[in-house]
């Protein structure tokens, strides 16, 4: 037994070892660009002043990218902001037995909180 050589080796003669080649589907951005597949499209938040078409100035970065950071911006893409209904048991040692077997958990029909919210907590906690 020798040592395996990859020379030679391409994605045409072994097309089940290279995927991402036979069906155009880049790994990362980078190799989307270096293949020229256009499978990856920025996102909405971080596409430039400027059509497709322009991408180039785009990527110059002329003008400073605006990316709405805000704390319920990106709480509204991790979850679900208002709360979520809470179920209705007709006795209690329902609710009792559910909350047991952690099928009912009080603090997760509860609003998330704003950061209005926070702000005001974090300034109460300080004061004390």
């Amino acid at each position: 037994q020798g040592t395996v050589r990859c020379e030679g080796i391409s994605a045409a003669s072994h097309p089940t070892a290279f995927p991402e080649h036979t069906k155009q589907v880049p790994l990362t951005p980078a190799m989307d660009k270096e293949l020229g597949f256009s499978k990856y499209h920025n996102y909405e938040e971080k596409k430039g002043p400027f059509p497709p078409a322009f991408e180039f100035v785009n990527q110059l970065k002329i003008v400073e990218e605006q990316v709405n950071q805000t704390y319920d911006h990106n709480l509204a893409l991790k979850m679900d902001i208002n709360a979520a209904k809470k179920p209705v048991y007709s006795s209690n040692w329902e609710r009792t037995v559910a909350y047991h077997h952690g099928l009912y958990l009080p603090e997760t029909y509860q609003a998330a909180k704003t950061a209005d919210d926070i702000h005001v907590a974090v300034a109460g906690f300080s004061e004390k």
